[in-house]
């Protein structure tokens, strides 16, 4: 189950520059908790079954900042007919150094970039939505 990315403005920017293009869910992460994250991709239009250059996960302060608070460590699967599988995770060190969540909720916010790098071309933002932190 996908849902539209929650940034449309952003992603048609994404779209303008040859980007986007991708629905993804979002999932919570309990501060101090690893976490692991299993997905599979179709194949993408430019980049094929993405097996040609390398996946990258990262957690934003806001949807356009410029370094990642924490990156996944993503690895990509062998394909299965037109699907990718990738596993992508989180360290509990990673997730305990995340910004505390507001004390009145106790949930915050951040945004989660996924993007692709070919081995031949440049980073491109491929899908982003907000991520849930707790605890």
């Amino acid at each position: 189950m996908t849902i539209p990315t929650q940034f449309p403005q952003l992603m048609a920017v994404a779209a303008a520059a040859g980007e986007g293009g991708l629905d993804i869910e979002p999932v919570a992460i309990t501060r101090g908790e690893a976490l692991s994250l299993t997905f599979s991709l179709p194949e993408h239009p430019v980049f094929g079954d993405y097996t040609d250059g390398a996946m990258a996960l990262d957690l934003l302060a806001s949807p356009n900042a410029a370094t990642p608070l924490a990156s996944y460590a993503v690895t990509t699967g062998t394909p299965a007919g037109a699907l990718t599988p990738f596993v992508a995770n989180l360290t509990t060190t990673q997730t305990g150094a995340l910004p505390a969540p507001s004390a009145t909720t106790q949930l915050g916010e951040l945004f989660l970039r996924v993007a692709f790098t070919p081995t031949d071309g440049s980073r491109k933002t491929i899908a982003m939505t907000r991520q849930l932190v707790k605890g």
